[in-house]
C-alpha cells in the first residue's frame, strides 16, 4: 500500500481505502456535502447539505484540495467515501498586534460503519502535510473532550483554555429604550468598513487566536452566517456596538459582540441589544469572561445580570493548536495564549 491507501481486514476480507483531495466541481463537492450531511445527521440540530456547501462557496479563501476525502469500492462496484477533514485557510490574530497564518481542521467525519480503522490519523497526517506544503504556521482545530487525546497523540496539538461565563439575565431589567440610541439589523456591505474596523480594534488587538477578517471575509462569508442575527446599536448615524446571539443546549451564547470602548459602556450596549435581539422573560447567558468583566462594576445598566445568582465557570478547553512552521524567536500559539487572553468568536468556527 502507498502512503496515500491502505488496506484493513472486514470479516475475514480485505478493505482498501484510498485518500485524494476534493476536485473542484459540482459533481465531487455536492457528493461530498451530501456525505458530511449524513455523518453530522444524528446532531440534534443537524446541519444539511446546503449548510456544507455555503460553507465552502461563500469562503473567499476555498480550496477544493485542503479537503480531504478517503474512498472505497463499495457494494456493486460503485466508489463510496468513507472519511473526510477539511481545513480552513485563516489568519488569526497573536493578541499583540501581530497576525499568523493558520490552517484550521474542521468538519471532520467518519462514516459509522468505517470508524476505529485508522481513518483520522490518515486524514490528519495529510493536512498536516498539505499545511506545511501552503508555507502555514500554525493548525488549529476544535475537539470535544472525548477526542482530544486523539489530536494529542497523531499531531501533536496542544489544548488552550477560552474563558466562558454563564449568568442569568432579567429580561425585564434589559434596557429597551434610551433617547439618542437605536438599534437595527446590520447591513451588509454598507456597514462592512465601519464593523471591520471596530472589529479590529475591539478584538483583534485584544484577543490571541481571533480570526482576522478582511472586507470580503466580512461581505460574503459571515453576513451569510449571522446576518440575520447581527444587530448594530447605533447613537444618531455612528455604529457604536454590534452583537449577535445563538440558542445552544438550553441557554443562548454571545456568539458575536464588539463596541467602541471610549464610547459607551458594555454594560449600556448589551443591554441595548440584547434586549432586541432575544425576547425570553430569563436568559442563561453564556459569554466570554472578558466580556462580562467589562459589563461588571458600578454601571447601572449591569442590572440586567442576576449577580445575586452567581456566576458560573464554564472555561473552553477544546480549542488546540500545533506548530506546522515555526519561525526563529517567535512563541508558538499555546505560548502565546499563557500571556494572552484567547478567544475566537463562535461566528468565526468552523
Amino acid at each position: 500500500m502507498t502512503a496515500d491507501s491502505i488496506s484493513v481486514i472486514v470479516d475475514g476480507a480485505p478493505v482498501v481505502y484510498t485518500l485524494r483531495s476534493l476536485r473542484d466541481d459540482e459533481t465531487d463537492l455536492s457528493r461530498w456535502a451530501d456525505f458530511c450531511a449524513f455523518c453530522f445527521g444524528n446532531k440534534s440540530d443537524p446541519p444539511t447539505k446546503n449548510y456544507f456547501k455555503r460553507h465552502f462557496f461563500n469562503d473567499p479563501r476555498r480550496d477544493a484540495s485542503a479537503i480531504h476525502i478517503i474512498e472505497f469500492l463499495g457494494v456493486g462496484g460503485k466508489i463510496e467515501i468513507a472519511s473526510s477533514m477539511r481545513v480552513f485557510l485563516r489568519t488569526i490574530s497573536n493578541g499583540r498586534g501581530g497576525t499568523i497564518e493558520a490552517g484550521g481542521i474542521g468538519e471532520v467525519c467518519t462514516h459509522p460503519e468505517h470508524r476505529r480503522r485508522g481513518l483520522s490519523k490518515m486524514l490528519l497526517t495529510k493536512s498536516i502535510s498539505f499545511m506545511e506544503n501552503c508555507g502555514l504556521e500554525t493548525s488549529l482545530l476544535h475537539a470535544a473532550a472525548a477526542v482530544t487525546p486523539v489530536y494529542k497523540k497523531n499531531g501533536n496539538y496542544e489544548c488552550t483554555t477560552s474563558r466562558w461565563s454563564l449568568v442569568k439575565i432579567d429580561q425585564s431589567k434589559l434596557c429597551g429604550n434610551c433617547e439618542g440610541y437605536s438599534v437595527r439589523l446590520a447591513n451588509f456591505p454598507s456597514d462592512t468598513k465601519i464593523l471591520m474596523h471596530l472589529h479590529r480594534i475591539y478584538s483583534e488587538e485584544r484577543y490571541a487566536g481571533c480570526i482576522v477578517r478582511t472586507e470580503l471575509y466580512w461581505n460574503k462569508y459571515l453576513s451569510k452566517e449571522i446576518g440575520n442575527s447581527l444587530f448594530v446599536l447605533m447613537e444618531g448615524d455612528a455604529i457604536v456596538a454590534w452583537l449577535s446571539i445563538r440558542p445552544r443546549g438550553g441557554r443562548f451564547q454571545l456568539r458575536e459582540f464588539g463596541m467602541k470602548k471610549d464610547i459607551i459602556s458594555a454594560a449600556k450596549a448589551i443591554s441595548l441589544l440584547l434586549h432586541k435581539a432575544c425576547s425570553d422573560d430569563n436568559i442563561n447567558f453564556l459569554l466570554p469572561t472578558t466580556v462580562l468583566d467589562d459589563i461588571e462594576g458600578t454601571d447601572t445598566y449591569s442590572s440586567f445580570v442576576q449577580w445575586e445568582d452567581g456566576v458560573q465557570e464554564e472555561d473552553d478547553i477544546g480549542w488546540m493548536y500545533r506548530v506546522i512552521a515555526k519561525k526563529e524567536d517567535t512563541p508558538g500559539m499555546v505560548e502565546i495564549t499563557k500571556e494572552n487572553e484567547h478567544l475566537i468568536w463562535p461566528a468565526d468556527s468552523f
